[in-house]
């Protein structure tokens, strides 16, 4: 009896070091993971001020989402969904968490977009109509006075400014593309800021999609909802996934 006492005595503060050690890992690895989402964030302001001061910078950066929200979404493959260039939406994802790479990237070749004749296919002209929305969407959050001779769309831009004046942290934060698949052609990213979380997602297909958001994302969360199809500013609690419409932006604001 004295034995199995004393060897229980032994082992409490083994184990209590054994428990120690787990947690040092635990909080060292938790640790590890935030420096590494630390290091694919990049402030927004700082964007911000190089699209400002850069105009060959701003346009380069233009003509690269113009590439990828229109003219690379402007033809179907098989006549239902869009032929978004292989790599369009990936690479929009990699130079929006490292805005340097665009320097490194060729300026896509400029074509004139070609517009069908009503007669032809009026859904033609109102999916382009869409996609200029989703990129205007896009521009927007990054920096509107930037590409003021872009946004044009007097009713989207009149919502626009109203959500940035109900949340005027819209362009502040840590900026970071965390989804990006050319496969089902959806693009987000994330503008974080000690006061709100913001999420931006675009749909480029024809399909009603999952809006896709961060893992930990809780749901019977209280959201403010805009989308490109709408000018309507919703709040709601979340009790289900959170849809986005075929060639739609939306912004989620907690």
């Amino acid at each position: 009896m004295m034995i199995i006492f004393n060897t229980i005595l032994y082992m409490r503060p083994q184990r209590k070091l054994w428990q120690s050690c787990c947690f040092i890992t635990a909080v060292c690895f938790l640790s590890a993971c935030s420096n590494k989402d630390d290091e694919s964030e990049n402030s927004l302001g700082d964007l911000r001020d190089r699209l400002k001061n850069d105009s060959s910078y701003s346009s380069l950066w233009y003509e690269h989402a113009k590439n990828v929200f229109i003219e690379g979404a402007e033809n179907s493959t098989d006549g239902k969904r869009p032929s978004v260039n292989k790599t369009g939406i990936e690479r929009l994802a990699d130079i929006i968490n490292s805005p340097e790479e665009l320097l490194a990237q060729q300026a896509p070749p400029s074509r004139a977009s070609k517009l069908p004749s009503q007669q032809s296919n009026e859904a033609k002209l109102e999916r382009l109509h869409q996609q200029e929305l989703m990129l205007h969407a896009h521009l927007y959050t990054l920096c509107a006075t930037c590409f003021e001779q872009e946004l044009q769309h007097s009713e989207l831009l009149a919502s626009l400014e109203k959500l940035s004046q109900d949340f005027p942290n819209l362009h502040l934060g840590k900026l970071r593309a965390y989804y990006a698949n050319n496969d089902e052609k959806l693009l987000a990213y994330s503008i974080k800021s000690d006061k709100q979380r913001i999420y931006v997602a675009f749909n480029f297909s024809f399909d009603l999609q999952e809006v896709p958001l961060p893992f930990g994302f809780m749901s019977s969360t209280k959201v403010s909802l805009w989308q490109s199809d709408s000018e309507n500013i919703t709040s709601f609690v979340t009790q289900s996934p959170l849809m986005i419409g075929p060639f739609t932006a939306v912004i989620i604001i907690v």
